[in-house]
């Protein structure tokens, strides 16, 4: 009996243990469920804590940039303002130059208006002397008559179309090749003045020579009287008092024609005197000289050059065409910038020097 007893006890014992095992584990697992919930809400916590932190620095973030987008924004704006004001600025100055300088050309236009009306009065003057002149030389030079123009081949078509220092000039027509030509007679008996028109005869010659010049040339049988073809071509006087907008317009036909006239003539190491707007023609798209006085030997283009210009200067812009001085001293500067620099002088004219030693001789 007592044995059973004591097996009751164990059993009994065991049971509590084991019950105590059970509540044991169930508390451990309690407490670690809490403790899992516990680090759980932490975790939660602190993903909440950070996303808010992660949000805020966004939100910082954003506001950074769409501050940094205004300040961009406003230094583009402010840059743009500052180069169109610049720009405005440019603007302004550059009317209120233009403004000035309209203003200062229409009071040069005024002075030169009326410094014209008394060249052109001096003009009429000095028209009704030359006339007075012709009718005065009209009787004592030589050829002037009808038959005279028939023995040398011509038919007289104007007695009179210009008159200079030393010749007068009459229109005529030769009668086999119809041409015209302009006959300069002498205006006095004198040998000097008959030497002048041989002169210009040898003239015309070299400046055919030089390419300068195409026009024919004849002696009537006694040497007094000279024969020169007729040029058809517009005068540079006209030219410039009709259009020198297109005459000194550096892309126009004329203006590069009378660039290469100089060239050619600069090249040459020749200066020849006398190339006033009345002695230069423009024909067939070519500048040709009809007249000119003295001729030199020169050595330097530049030396040649500053003798044309000077010449252009007073001559090209007397009288009553003072208005064109402005577009002369642009043709003057063009040159001088861009052609003058490239040009030497050529020596190798046999043809040219033959004629200018004839010349010396007849000085």
């Amino acid at each position: 009996m007592k044995i059973k007893f004591k097996s009751k006890s164990n059993s009994k014992s065991k049971s509590n243990s084991k019950s105590k095992s059970k509540s044991k584990s169930k508390s451990k697992s309690k407490s670690k469920s809490k403790s899992k919930s516990k680090s759980k809400s932490k975790s939660n916590s602190k993903s909440k804590s950070n996303s808010k932190s992660n949000s805020k620095s966004k939100s910082k973030s954003k506001s950074n940039s769409k501050s940094k987008s205004k300040s961009k924004s406003k230094s583009k704006s402010n840059l743009k303002f500052k180069i169109n004001l610049k720009k405005i600025k440019i603007k302004i100055k550059i009317k209120i130059k233009k403004n000035q300088f309209k203003n200062q050309f229409k009071n040069q236009i005024e002075i030169l208006k009326e410094k014209t009306k008394f060249h052109l009065e001096l003009s009429k003057i000095s028209h009704e002397i030359v006339q007075n002149r012709y009718s005065l030389v009209k009787d004592c030079v030589c050829g002037c008559t009808e038959q005279f123009y028939k023995e040398e081949g011509y038919i007289l078509i104007n007695e009179c179309i210009g008159i200079g220092k030393t010749s007068w000039v009459s229109l005529v027509q030769d009668i086999k090749t119809k041409e015209l030509f302009a006959c300069k007679t002498p205006t006095t008996t004198e040998p000097a003045n008959k030497t002048c028109l041989i002169k210009q005869y040898f003239k015309n010659q070299f400046w055919n020579s030089l390419g300068v010049s195409c026009l024919n040339v004849r002696l009537s049988t006694s040497n007094q009287v000279l024969f020169q073809e007729f040029a058809h071509g517009i005068l540079l006087r006209d030219y410039m008092r009709s259009n020198p907008q297109e005459l000194f317009n550096p892309n126009s036909k004329p203006f590069q024609a009378l660039i290469s006239l100089y060239e050619k003539l600069v090249c040459s190491g020749y200066y020849i005197v006398g190339l006033n707007y009345e002695n230069l023609v423009y024909q067939s798209e070519k500048w040709i000289i009809i007249d000119s006085n003295a001729i030199f030997k020169i050595d330097s283009p530049f030396e040649s050059w500053e003798s044309y210009a000077f010449e252009m200067k007073v001559k090209w812009t007397r009288q009553s065409d003072f208005v064109f001085a402005f577009y002369v001293d642009q043709f003057i500067n063009y040159f001088t910038n861009y052609h003058l620099p490239k040009l030497k002088i050529n020596r190798n004219n046999l043809e040219a020097e033959k004629i200018f030693q004839e010349l010396i001789k007849l000085d």
